[in-house]
């Protein structure tokens, strides 16, 4: 709300301007003056919402950002340390697409068309986040989480991928939900979905082992691990991502 509010007073301003304006003169808007000054307010209108929300800037501009945050995040992460999450209402420097060029791994993920049940995720990590849990961000790799021009520290985030020898079996996604956000709920446990019954849950003292990621593609992925006792492979994935 913030960031419409922001983002777009001037643009609706504009509209409100336009609308009135084609009311008053409606019976005299045979006027081509009249034509050419609407559509100038219209035109107007649509450019200033617009450069609000595209980045009209080259690519080497992007590339070589002055930013402090950006380009500490550029030093700091990568797929073994960690992503950045920011925060659905913040309109800055660290949206997705601002992230892109720079190869900074970030934990929103930039589609058109978000998974629903990414979203509920999202939802739920910044509510236990504000409310002092921080579980949800760590079993999504999440090191830093930006808030209110606040770049805050998540400690010990899980790595991107690796073997854990708990795991609780949820039933589906609510349920996985309701896991995850308990308060006493360990990250390194897993939760996994499944209506086998003869897969049932594993309450061992978690532990995870290493795992490294060899090759990382759009249909493929290889993960190597010498893990030290049998578990479940745990893999992070973007939102717009899907591993078969």
């Amino acid at each position: 709300l913030r960031s419409f509010q922001d983002q777009t007073k001037i643009g609706l301003t504009l509209v409100a301007a336009s609308t009135i304006l084609i009311l008053v003169i409606w019976n005299g808007f045979k006027n081509y003056l009249t034509k050419f000054l609407v559509l100038g307010l219209i035109i107007a209108d649509l450019f200033i919402f617009s450069s609000k929300i595209n980045v009209w800037k080259n690519f080497d501009e992007l590339i070589i950002h002055t930013d402090p945050i950006i380009n500490k995040l550029k030093t700091e992460l990568n797929d073994s340390t960690g992503r950045v999450y920011t925060f659905s209402n913040s309109w800055t420097n660290l949206m997705p697409d601002q992230l892109l060029p720079h190869h900074i791994p970030e934990a929103n993920g930039f589609v058109s068309l978000p998974l629903k049940r990414f979203q509920k995720w999202q939802t739920e990590a910044e509510k236990e986040w504000l409310r002092g849990n921080s579980n949800l961000f760590k079993t999504g790799s999440v090191k830093y989480v930006y808030d209110n021009n606040n770049l805050s520290v998540v400690d010990n985030p899980l790595p991107k991928v690796y073997i854990t020898n708990a795991y609780i079996i949820a039933k589906n996604g609510s349920e996985s939900l309701d896991f995850l956000t308990k308060e006493s709920m360990d990250p390194k446990v897993a939760v996994v979905e499944s209506d086998n019954p003869n897969f049932v849950t594993k309450k061992n003292t978690p532990e995870i082992s290493t795992a490294k990621i060899e090759i990382y593609k759009p249909n493929y992925v290889r993960i190597t691990t010498h893990a030290l006792f049998d578990g479940i492979l745990v893999v992070k994935v973007p939102s717009s991502s899907r591993v078969r």
